[in-house]
């Protein structure tokens, strides 16, 4: 992104999961919980986009 100061942007209901760099930031589009069962981990350096496995 051209802030240097944004790491990550993060959206959600939005129905497709995706996980992309944008310029140094990354973006996550969480999915949903219904039918993808896809969440995101930020440990405080990384974020993860995952899927939970019913």
């Amino acid at each position: 992104s051209k802030q240097p100061d944004i790491d990550f942007f993060i959206f959600g209901h939005r129905h497709l999961p995706t996980q992309q760099k944008i310029g140094n930031a990354e973006m996550v589009i969480l999915g949903d919980w219904i039918s993808n069962f896809t969440y995101a981990v930020f440990d405080g350096k990384e974020l993860r986009l995952l899927k939970y496995d019913v």
